[in-house]
């Protein structure tokens, strides 16, 4: 068919109505994993999620079920994130549990990072949620205002200004995650549950995430618990 001037836009088909050919609606920042579909939106690559095995309601946190958990360090310019399956929803906080306080104006940051699902690697910067005072303990959380569609997340934490002893968060022992990576062969069937990036600066989150990143076996500790709250 030819066009002159402008073409119209792309028309989707219906269960019951052909589509017709074109201008195709321009995908938005972050929407580089997502495909077209016939129905002329742009859809996520987990259309085989068509619903989540939980029910989430307001006030609800989400996080892996942690069958037992321990503590460990945040140190200083690491950057720690864990993958999440999530539907869609909106969240409104993040946080974390400080189980030993680091000194006065200690920060930690939280966000919330896009998953390639190419390499079951974090990729974009989803969120940075700014900073918590990690300088007494208990749960810090921040207040935010974000949507999530259905997918895989990678929830983060960076040890983003540390002053005197490094913090102690809590932190995932064993814990049934998705095995997304194994790269060793062990006697134990050991299967990494995170990444670990070290010498990130301090400030805002870096996007896309670090390449190169340590694997973090879940028996060994290091991955911190970031918990999201349901609006």
């Amino acid at each position: 068919m030819a066009f002159f001037g402008s073409p119209p836009p792309f028309v989707g088909a219906t269960s019951s109505v052909a589509g017709s050919s074109g201008l195709i609606t321009q995908p938005s920042a972050g929407d580089q994993e997502k495909f077209l579909r016939g129905n002329a939106t742009w859809q996520s690559q987990y259309p085989q999620f068509s619903c989540h095995p939980q029910r989430f309601e307001s006030g609800d946190y989400l996080f892996p079920p942690a069958l037992t958990t321990q503590t460990g360090n945040a140190n200083s310019g690491f950057l720690v994130c864990y993958p999440i399956f999530l539907p869609t929803l909106t969240i409104d906080r993040i946080g974390c549990e400080v189980t030993a306080a680091a000194g006065a104006g200690s920060l930690g940051r939280l966000g919330i990072y896009n998953s390639s699902a190419s390499t079951n690697y974090p990729s974009t910067l989803l969120l940075d949620a700014g900073t918590v005072s990690v300088s007494s303990t208990g749960k810090r959380e921040a207040t935010i205002n974000q949507s999530i569609t259905q997918g895989i997340y990678w929830i983060a934490y960076l040890a983003d200004t540390v002053s005197g002893s490094a913090p102690t968060l809590r932190q995932f022992n064993a814990v049934p995650m998705f095995n997304f990576r194994k790269n060793q062969n062990d006697s134990v069937f050991q299967y990494n549950g995170g990444y670990r990036a070290g010498s990130v600066a301090s400030g805002s989150l870096p996007s896309p995430f670090p390449s190169g990143a340590t694997l973090l076996d879940i028996g060994n500790g290091g991955i911190h618990i970031i918990y999201l709250r349901v609006a």
